[in-house]
């Protein structure tokens, strides 16, 4: 038996102590790997980190300077905007508003803020903020209506309110977003436009006009109820086709309508014509005018009234004819009156001046045996006898008393023999007056005869004048003369020169026309028509 070797125990030890220092040494050696290796790890981790937060940092920085810059665009727009706008919360006190909100209300921001808006409200308006504000609150969604505001200088303001509620995502606060758009001018224009379409229905009710419309588009003129009344159209059977329109002017005036209408629209002219319907068999005369409202082509539209001027027409009918039978009477009195004066004066000269002179004849006829010489006293008669015949010629034209003894037709060829002289042939003929006219009517055929042959004296130079009085459906007068005539274009000679005035005036009171026919170096030829043969 093999005896057992003993260990050392210090050896043991030693081996043992080293052994563990060893392993020792190899754990904080890894230990140490392992923690550089988390440390670097963990470095890595915290730099990508912090990268992040830069990067994140960059974007809040954006979008801080974004939201600064859209918060002040934001504001220059609520400040500077045209409508007024106002932030209330939930009681609604004002919190916010825009320049243009204390501008309306005449106030200062000041006093505006934390008021009430509802005291701005007029009273019979308070209702309808509460109902508005009401409902803007408990519904999501934007409310309008129109409130009567009150402002400093107590000026009545219209205007149109939208409102909208906002609810804090995070709060239960609710503010209230108001817009105020002043509309006092378009709300007095609709009152002015109401006020103006009632008396516009009364007027075209009263004087018996309707409204009318003529479609660029269809081409259809489309009539109210008093139009159909007015032209006499059956409006069942109207289908507002243009050609059914012009059906109902009269025969007479329809192409004429129609030219101007066609021009009108063409050219975008005003309308205005005066012609005559079809109105169950009886006269009717309406005024059709109109004018374009210009839209888009698609909309373009002629509008316009039809009026019954019948009853207008008449009465301006039978006022021109009162009218000119009032001048008519006028100007029969004055020569009524002239012609009594022209008597008076003609019967003072042929019993007074005439009689002198017969009497002074008479002496120095007498004094034939007396002692004078015999050539004095035959001028002297001479004189008396050329007196006694010019007196007699004037008494004859102012007031001839042949007219009122032998009529108009001895008269006037009595007036051709009185003033013919050697160098001037006066011929007269008159033919028809078999029965005397009226006296005041053969007076004043006379003086258009008598001033017609003295106007040929004057200023014709003539050798020979020609009249001629015709008794026919009227009377006609005509009186030539072959003198040197006159240029018509000049109108001062034809008038001033020829005297025409008073006897056109005399012309007028029998409806009488007048035509001149001259021309220089062949003389000159008036014709005269009166048809009303009665003063």
């Amino acid at each position: 038996m093999k005896k057992r070797k003993t260990s050392n125990p210090e050896i043991d030890f030693n081996n043992l102590q080293n052994s563990f220092k060893t392993q020792l040494s190899r754990a904080e050696q890894e230990s140490e790997d392992n923690n550089k290796l988390e440390r670097n790890k963990l470095l890595q981790e915290l730099q990508i980190h912090q990268i992040e937060l830069e990067m994140q940092n960059d974007e809040l920085r954006h979008a801080n300077e974004e939201l600064e810059i859209q918060r002040i665009k934001f504001t220059g727009i609520y400040e500077l905007a045209p409508v007024g706008y106002f932030i209330l919360n939930q009681s609604g006190i004002i919190e916010e508003v825009n320049t243009a909100g204390s501008v309306l209300l005449e106030f200062d921001k000041s006093i505006i803020v934390k008021r009430s808006f509802q005291s701005f409200i007029a009273k019979d308006y308070t209702g309808t903020f509460c109902r508005f504000f009401k409902e803007i609150k408990s519904q999501n969604e934007r409310k309008s209506c129109q409130l009567e505001l009150i402002t400093q200088h107590k000026k009545t303001l219209f205007a149109q309110v939208e409102g909208i509620a906002i609810h804090g995502m995070h709060t239960n606060r609710v503010d209230c977003y108001i817009a105020l758009i002043d509309i006092t001018e378009r709300k007095e224009a609709v009152q002015r436009l109401e006020v103006t379409k009632e008396r516009l229905e009364l007027a075209l009710e009263a004087s018996e006009a309707g409204t009318w419309e003529y479609d660029y588009k269809t081409g259809k003129i489309l009539l109210d109820e008093s139009n159909y009344h007015i032209c006499g159209i059956d409006k069942y059977k109207y289908k507002g086709e243009y050609h059914h329109f012009l059906n109902a002017v009269h025969s007479a005036d329809r192409f004429a309508v129609d030219n101007y209408f066609r021009t009108c629209i063409n050219q975008e002219k005003e309308i205005n014509i005066e012609f005559s319907i079809n109105k169950s068999g009886k006269p009717c005369v309406v005024s059709m005018r109109g004018h374009h409202i210009k839209g888009s082509d698609e909309n373009q539209r002629l509008v316009g009234t039809i009026m019954n001027i019948s009853e207008k027409r008449r009465l301006e009918n039978e006022a021109d004819k009162f009218k000119i039978e009032e001048q008519r009477n006028i100007t029969t009195a004055i020569i009524n009156t002239e012609e009594t004066e022209r008597k008076r004066i003609s019967d003072s000269l042929h019993d007074g001046v005439c009689q002198l002179l017969y009497g002074i004849k008479l002496n120095l006829q007498q004094l034939n045996g007396a002692d004078f010489k015999e050539g004095p006293l035959n001028n002297i008669k001479s004189l008396l006898e050329l007196s006694i015949k010019e007196t007699r010629n004037i008494s004859f034209e102012l007031a001839p008393s042949i007219l009122n003894d032998f009529g108009l037709t001895i008269t006037i060829e009595e007036l051709g023999r009185r003033l013919s002289t050697d160098k001037l042939a006066i011929q007269t003929s008159v033919k028809g007056l078999n029965k005397r006219l009226d006296l005041s009517v053969e007076i004043s055929v006379f003086r258009m005869v008598q001033e017609l042959i003295n106007n040929a004296i004057k200023h014709s130079e003539a050798t020979l004048i020609k009249v001629e009085v015709r008794k026919m459906k009227g009377l006609e007068i005509v009186v030539v003369d072959d003198g040197i005539g006159f240029d018509q274009t000049s109108k001062r000679i034809a008038i001033k020169g020829m005297g025409l005035s008073n006897l056109k005036t005399k012309v007028a009171i029998y409806d009488g026309l007048i035509a001149i026919n001259s021309s220089l170096g062949k003389g000159t030829c008036v014709k005269i028509l009166l048809n009303k043969l009665t003063d």
